[in-house]
This record gives C-alpha cells, sequence and structure tokens, in this order.
C-alpha cells in the first residue's frame, strides 16, 4: 500500500516570526498568572491578579483576533475551516519550487544570450538590414543639412524635417519589436525587442526538429 504523500508548504518569514512572539507573550502572561497565583493572600493581591487576569485575557484577545482564525473551527475543530487561513499564510513548496526553477533558468538563460546560437528567418533578416540602412541614410542627410545651414529658415526647415524622420525611426521601433510606449531607451531594450521578436533560439529549433524524427520514426514501426 503505497503511504499518501504529505503536502509541506512555505511560511513567510515575518508571518513565522509573528507566530513565535505570539507564543512566547501568551508563555510569559500564563507564567505571570501561575506566579502570582499562590502568593494572593490578601484581598489586595486578589484584585492585583483579577486585574491582570483581565489585562493578559484582553491581550489574548486582540492576538486571536489578528490570527483570524475562523470561529466555526473552535466550535468544530474541522481542518477544512483552515483553508482560508492556509491559503493566506502558505505557500505549496512544489509551486515555489518550480517558480524558483523558472527564476533560475530565465537568469541563466539572460547570461548565456551573448553566447547563444540563434536562427533567423529571412524577412526578418532583410527587415533588419534595411533598418540599419535606413538609419545610416537619415545621419548621413543629417550631417549634410546640418553642415548646410546658413540661416534661421534653414533651421526651421531641419526642424520640420526631424520631425518627418521620428516618425520614420518609430515605424522602425514597431518593425523591431520595441513596444510603442517604451522606446529605445538603452540598449538591451533595442537587444532584447529584437531577440524576442525576430530570433529563435537554435536549441528549440534542434529540439523541435528531433520530435518530429522521434515521432516519424515511431510512425513507422507502427505501420
Amino acid at each position: 500500500m503505497n503511504k499518501k504523500k504529505e503536502t509541506r508548504y512555505v511560511i513567510d518569514k515575518s508571518a513565522y516570526e509573528k507566530h513565535i512572539d505570539d507564543k512566547v507573550h501568551l508563555y510569559e502572561m500564563l507564567h505571570q498568572i501561575a506566579f502570582l497565583a499562590p502568593k494572593v493572600f490578601g484581598e489586595d493581591e486578589v484584585e492585583t491578579l483579577i486585574a491582570t487576569i483581565q489585562k493578559y485575557g484582553k491581550a489574548a484577545d486582540d492576538m486571536f483576533t489578528t490570527w483570524e482564525i475562523p470561529g466555526r473551527y473552535l466550535v468544530f475543530g474541522e481542518k477544512k475551516d483552515l483553508a482560508g487561513l492556509k491559503e493566506k499564510e502558505l505557500e505549496n513548496l512544489s509551486a515555489v519550487l518550480v517558480a524558483h526553477d523558472m527564476e533560475s533558468m530565465e537568469k541563466a538563460l539572460h547570461c548565456l544570450s551573448w553566447d547563444q546560437n540563434y536562427i533567423i528567418q529571412g524577412g526578418s533578416f532583410r527587415m533588419l538590414v534595411d533598418g540599419i540602412f535606413e538609419l545610416l541614410a537619415l545621419y548621413g542627410s543629417l550631417v549634410r543639412r546640418v553642415m548646410a545651414l546658413k540661416n534661421d529658415k534653414d533651421v526651421i526647415r531641419l526642424k520640420k524635417q526631424l520631425d518627418r524622420d521620428e516618425k520614420q525611426i518609430k515605424r522602425m521601433y514597431r518593425r523591431w519589436g520595441v513596444p510603442e510606449d517604451e522606446g529605445v531607451t538603452a540598449f538591451n531594450v533595442l537587444e532584447r525587442a529584437v531577440r524576442q521578436k525576430h530570433l529563435i533560439p537554435f536549441e528549440v529549433v534542434a529540439m523541435e526538429e528531433s520530435q518530429e524524427v522521434d515521432e516519424t520514426w515511431d510512425d513507422d514501426l507502427h505501420e
């Protein structure tokens, strides 16, 4: 008979420490009451003990409120009533490990991106070359216009031409895959956009081709 695998959870550090602090506080209050009780001999001591118990009772009620334990659980003690509290304070260990593995893989892929081999489709390659040529042409044209400036009218015409050039560059952004609301503010922005839209990691293609070969081989075996 297979033993049912026990589900394990992860608790946030601050939530865990709060539970410990609350337990310590409860112990201190109970210990103080146990310390005072044997010393009660007169009315003054009784009143002091009662006041202390009332104070500690209120503190315990306040703590219990923060724990958000359902009242139904106090009556019936059914574990299913703790589902909401469990969802709030705990995370499934398997889910945490999967998320951690994915994050580690993304970091590793980012580190390897400079040495990674990619495949680019012909249309995307021509588009990138065309974009480089357009930028070179715009730069050459801008240099000539700046060198030819002689008066204020030339400056006004240059500004109008620069507005048209900016629209042309924004069209390049869209073709490259750069989000319109982001723009190219740094090299890594452009590099990430081009890689995500136009490049295919060689490992992905090789894996897909390998799977196709395996499927063809399986089909041949079953014919």
